[in-house]
C-alpha cells in the first residue's frame, strides 16, 4: 500500500484517535502486511489480520498522541483497554445482538461515550474503565476488551480508518465512527458508576468453587512439578477411558470425566486449550463428537458455582489475542509450542523444493557465516548482497536471486558516513525504491548473547515486519556478543538467546566474523561459534579477486566461488569469475610444482620454497591445497600400483604364477 493523501473521512477519524489518546487511551501503530509486489495483504500478517502487531510489551503502551504524527494511509492504529477506557466488542456473527440485548436486560451495560463499526458489522463501544482483565465471550458474541488496574489481562481493538477485509462481505472496509468519541464528560466525573454492575458481574464470573483444594492438589503454593505430572497422568487416563467407551455408555462417561479435568484447569495444573482439544478428538473417535459441545457445557456447570455461563480461564496463550479472538502461535499453549512434525507432509514428493535468498549461495531460513581476516572486504560484499536481495535484483555476480525480501542490516562497525560512502559506490539513489532495505547503524543495543538483549532484538524484528525467509545481518558477530571470542559460553548465549528465535521465524541470518591465525580454520576463538551455523564461507581477498570457499556446510549444493570486484567511475560491482576461481588456481599451482618436478609427497614448506624460484606467486592458501591434492594422488597412485602388482602375479589353478601381459620377468 503506498502512502496517499489522507481523505477527509480519514482526517476526522484521526482527530477523534487523538481525543481518546488525550483522554489517556494509548495507541500503537501497526504497519501492513505486504506481498511479494508491494501491495497490501488484508489476509497477510500476524494471524491473517493484514497487519505486523508486535509479538510482547504493546500492553505496556502509554499515551502518546506524537504516535498519530506518523500515520499515513495503509497503516493500523490500534487502542490498549485497561487504562482509562474499555471497550465492549459485539459480534453478531457469533449471536453478538443476543447477547448485547442479554446484558442490557440484565442491567450490565454502562454508559456508552463512544460507538465505532467494524468492517465485519460489528460495533465497539467505549466505556469507563471496569478494572478487570479482558474477558472473551462474557455473553455470547460478546468480549470485553479491559485490563486490570497491574497492567494485566489488557486487549486492544483497532481503531478508525484502519481498513480490514470484511468477514462478511469479503470487501476491503474502514472502520467507522456511528457515535465519535466524547470523553470530556467522563473526565469531568471520573469513573462513570454505570461499570460497577458490569465489572461486578464479571468477578463473580470468573470466581470458581472448584479450586485445587477439590481436585485433591496443595492451596498453599503454585501447582508442584508432582501435581502438574499428576495432573497430565489425568487427562491421559480420561482420553483412553473416553476412546475405549462402550456404546450406550459413552455421554455418561464423558460427563463423569470432564468436571475432574476442569477442576485441575481451574486449579491452574492443566491448560484449558489442551484438555478442549485432546477431549473433544477422543469424543469425535468415539462416534460422540457432535455432541461433545453440551456436554462440556454442563460439566462446567458442575465445576463452577454460578455455572449460568461457562467462565472463561485465562491462560499463557491470552497475551495476545485480538478482537476476533484470534491467538499468536507463539503463545498457543503446550500442544502448539511442541508441535509434531507430519512426517507425510515432510517426505511429500510435491513438496516445493528449498527456497533460495541467493541461490545457491543462501538458501532461506538458513544461518551464514562469512568469516575472513580484517580487510578482506567482508563487509563490502555482504553490504551489497543485501542490497541486491531487498532491491530484487535478478542477480548477484550471477547467483540467482528468485525475489526480493525484506532485509535488516545491522552494521555495528560504520559510521553513516561510511554507509554513505559504500551505498553510493552500489549505484543507490535518494530515488530507488529501498522500503524492503531497514539499515541501522551502531545502534545502541545489549548483547545478543544476554536475555535483555535477545528479547529486545527479536522485538524489534518483529516490529519491523520480517517474514520467514526475509534476511537480518549482523555486522559484525564480535560487535554483537559481550564475553570473549574464545568463551563457548557466547556462542551458546547467542544461540539460546536470539539465534534460535530468529531460526524458529523461519529467517535467513548472514554474520560476519574474523579469522585467527590460521584463516582454513575458519572463524577466530572458540569452536562453538560454527554450531549454529548451516554454512561457513571463508573469504580471502587477493587484488581484484575475491576467493570464497565452503567451510562447514550442512546443506548440499554449496560450493567454492571467485568473485572479481570491478570500480569504474567511482561505481563498485561484483563479476563471478570461474577462470579465476580457487579450485582453478589450485590445479595451476599444481601443474607448476609437477613441472619442477617436487616430489608429490613434499610437504607445504618445501612446496613454498620451491615456488619461489618460479615466475608465479601462489597465496599461501592455495599452495596448501595443491599439496594436499598432490600427497592424495601419490596415495592413489601408490594404492594402483600395489593393487595391479598383486594382479599380475596372481597363481592359476594349477599354482603357477601368472605374469601380466606387460611384464618383463
Amino acid at each position: 500500500m503506498s502512502a496517499a493523501e489522507p481523505t477527509p473521512e480519514q482526517k476526522f477519524a484521526l482527530e477523534y484517535a487523538r481525543h481518546l489518546v488525550e483522554h489517556g487511551m494509548p495507541v500503537f501503530l501497526a504497519p501492513p502486511a505486504l506481498t511479494q509486489e508491494g501491495k497490501w495483504d488484508p489476509t497477510g500478517g500476524t494471524d491473517g489480520l493484514g497487519y505486523h502487531l508486535p509479538q510482547s510489551k504493546w500492553q505496556q503502551t502509554v499515551a502518546d498522541s506524537r504516535v498519530l504524527d506518523d500515520w499515513e494511509p495503509g497503516v493500523a492504529i490500534c487502542a490498549v483497554t485497561g487504562q482509562g477506557v474499555d471497550v465492549i466488542d459485539v459480534d453478531p456473527r457469533n449471536d453478538g445482538d443476543e447477547g448485547f440485548a442479554r446484558m442490557r436486560a440484565e442491567g450490565l451495560m454502562p454508559n456508552s461515550y463512544g460507538r465505532q463499526r467494524t468492517p465485519s458489522g460489528g460495533t465497539h463501544d467505549f466505556v469507563s474503565a471496569l478494572g478487570v482483565r479482558k474477558l472473551t465471550n462474557f455473553r455470547p458474541g460478546v468480549d470485553l476488551q479491559a485490563g486490570d488496574s497491574d497492567g494485566h489481562g489488557r486487549g486492544f481493538v483497532f481503531l478508525a480508518p484502519t481498513v480490514r477485509k470484511s468477514k462478511v462481505s469479503e470487501e476491503v472496509v474502514a472502520y467507522e465512527w456511528d457515535m465519535p468519541p466524547d470523553l470530556d464528560a467522563l473526565d469531568l466525573i471520573g469513573a462513570d458508576p454505570t461499570s460497577a454492575a458490569l465489572a461486578d458481574a464479571v468477578r463473580a464470573y470468573r470466581t470458581p468453587v472448584a479450586t485445587r483444594e477439590q481436585a485433591e492438589i496443595d492451596l498453599s503454593s503454585p501447582p508442584s512439578a508432582d501435581e502438574v505430572r499428576k495432573a497430565a497422568a489425568v487427562l491421559a487416563k480420561a482420553e483412553k477411558q473416553m476412546f475405549d467407551a462402550e456404546e450406550g455408555s459413552r455421554n455418561d462417561t464423558l460427563i463423569r470425566l470432564l468436571p475432574k479435568l476442569y477442576q485441575f484447569v481451574l486449579g491452574e495444573c492443566l491448560d484449558e486449550a489442551e484438555v478442549e482439544e485432546r477431549m473433544r478428538s477422543a469424543a469425535a473417535k468415539a462416534g460422540i463428537g457432535d455432541e461433545y459441545e453440551n456436554t462440556s457445557e454442563s460439566a462446567w456447570v458442575y465445576a463452577n458455582r454460578d455455572g449460568a455461563d461457562r467462565p472463561y480461564i485465562e491462560t499463557a496463550a491470552d497475551d495476545f489475542r485480538d478482537e476476533d479472538g484470534a491467538v499468536t502461535e507463539a503463545t498457543a499453549g503446550p500442544i502448539k509450542r511442541f508441535q509434531r512434525m507430519n512426517l507425510a507432509e515432510l517426505l511429500d514428493p510435491d513438496r516445493p523444493p528449498r527456497e533460495y535468498v541467493v541461490e545457491p549461495m543462501i538458501a532461506a531460513g538458513s544461518s551464514v557465516s562469512l568469516v575472513a581476516p580484517a580487510g578482506a572486504r567482508k563487509s563490502l560484499v555482504l553490504l551489497a548482497i543485501a542490497l541486491a536481495v531487498a532491491r530484487g535484483d535478478e542477480d548477484f555476480a550471477g547467483m540467482a536471486i528468485p525475489r526480493g525480501r525484506r532485509v535488516l542490516y545491522v552494521d555495528m562497525e560504520n559510521t553513516e558516513d561510511d554507509l554513505r560512502e559504500r551505498l553510493l559506490s552500489f549505484g543507490v539513489t535518494p530515488g530507488d525504491q529501498l522500503d524492503r532495505f531497514i539499515l541501522l547503524s551502531l545502534p545502541s543495543m545489549d548483547p545478543l548473547d544476554s536475555a535483555k538483549g535477545g528479547r529486545e532484538f527479536t522485538e524489534a524484528v518483529d516490529s519491523f515486519g520480517l517474514e520467514p525467509g526475509d534476511m537480518v545481518v549482523l555486522d559484525s558477530y564480535q560487535r554483537i556478543t559481550e564475553a570473549g571470542e574464545n568463551d563457548s559460553d557466547t556462542a551458546r548465549g547467542y544461540y539460546r538467546h536470539t539465534g534460535m528465535a530468529l531460526k524458529a521465524r523461519g529467517l535467513t541470518v548472514v554474520r560476519t566474523d574474523n579469522t585467527g591465525k590460521d584463516a582454513s580454520r575458519g572463524a577466530r576463538g572458540s569452536s562453538g561459534k560454527r554450531d549454529d551455523v548451516d554454512i561457513e564461507y571463508l573469504m580471502e581477498s587477493r587484488g581484484d579477486f575475491i576467493d570464497i570457499k565452503t567451510g562447514k556446510a550442512r546443506q548440499r549444493g554449496v560450493s567454492a566461488m571467485t568473485l572479481r570486484v570491478r570500480v569504474e567511475d567511482e561505481r563498485t560491482t561484483f563479476h563471478s569469475d570461474q577462470s579465476a576461481a580457487p579450485h582453478s588456481r589450485t590445479r595451476a599451482c599444481v601443474r607448476v610444482l609437477d613441472e619442477m618436478a617436487v616430489p608429490n609427497e613434499a610437504g607445504e614448506r618445501k612446496a613454498a620454497a620451491a615456488l619461489k624460484d618460479s615466475e608465479v606467486e601462489f597465496p599461501r592458501t592455495v599452495i596448501r591445497d595443491a599439496v594436499k591434492l598432490r600427497q592424495n594422488r601419490a596415495v592413489e597412485v601408490r594404492r594402483a600400483f600395489t593393487t595391479s602388482a598383486e594382479e599380475d602375479t596372481a597363481p592359476t589353478k594349477d599354482g603357477a604364477v601368472r605374469r601380466g601381459e606387460g611384464s618383463k620377468g
